[in-house]
Formats: C-alpha cells, structure tokens, sequence
C-alpha cells in the first residue's frame, strides 16, 4: 500500500513534467499520454521490486526520454513500405500520390525514415537526432540526399516519359 501512495505523490508532483517532455519528442498527445503511463507504470514496477530511486525527477525525465524515443524508433520501424496501402494517407486513385509513394519507396530505408519525419510529419532536426540517437548532421546529411535522390528520380521518369 506504501507503494502506491508514493506512486500517487509522484504522479501528482510529477505528471506535468513527465507530459511535457513526452510532448517535446512525440507530436501526438495520446503517445505523450502513453508513455506518461508507461513511466509511472514502470516506476510503480521498480518500486515493487525493492529498488530504490535516488533522485525521482531525473529518473521520471530520463525513463520518459528512453520511452519516447523507443516510441519514435519503433514508429519508424512500422512504417509502411511503398507497396503498403494507405500510406503516409496519401489517395492511391491520384496518379501523382502513386508517384510519390513509388519514389518515396525507392529510397533508402535510412534516408526515407528521415525524410518523411521531417518532411511529411513535420519533426525537426534536433528531435530526429535525439529521437533516432544519431547526430544531427547525420539527420541533414540523410535529408539532404533523400532531396537529392527524390529530385534525380523524378527528372529520370520525366525524361521516360
């Protein structure tokens, strides 16, 4: 019963703070309210097993950064490929949706990942870089080819066609 007590006192002297930061790496409000839980979950669990948490708010704040970005990591990895329907929720009856999803689908899985946080779903490049545990010239250099790539692409099928 001790136990959830000072879950209770830490949430409330903590929640604020926890959502914050989920909020500054995940655009979506229901993830931040996920991963809240998670964390608070998680120190209810570590509580349970007899370990001690020496400094509460750091440790909130550091499991809340490591949630989200597995968050961000494992949304990137389920992203749907090009052949997938439904992607990126672009309309598969508009000829020029089908190109972008083909073009977008020939990149690089590296260079696509970036690219579409970036561009479509509109991350910076600092939360990338904190998100993906790259740096963030990494994260510009990837963009940055991606365009490159993207641009080459499409003057080839403009010259085939």
């Amino acid at each position: 019963m001790g136990n959830l007590r000072a879950l209770e006192h830490a949430y409330t002297a903590h929640r604020v703070a926890v959502y914050h930061t989920a909020c500054s790496f995940v655009k979506s409000r229901d993830a931040a309210e996920d991963i809240c839980q998670e964390v608070f979950l998680a120190l209810y669990n570590t509580w349970e097993k007899g370990e001690k948490v020496r400094h509460l708010r750091a440790w909130l704040l550091t499991v809340t950064r490591n949630r989200c970005k597995n968050h961000l990591r494992d949304g990137l990895r389920e992203r749907p490929t090009a052949d997938d329907s439904g992607v990126w929720d672009i309309p598969a009856a508009d000829d020029d949706a089908l190109l972008v999803k083909e073009l977008l689908g020939s990149l690089p899985p590296d260079e696509r990942l970036v690219f579409c946080l970036h561009c479509l779903d509109g991350y910076g490049y600092r939360e990338l870089a904190e998100g993906l545990e790259l740096p963030i010239g990494t994260i510009k250099t990837r963009v940055h080819a991606a365009r490159r790539r993207l641009k080459a692409l499409l003057h080839e099928r403009e010259e085939t066609e």
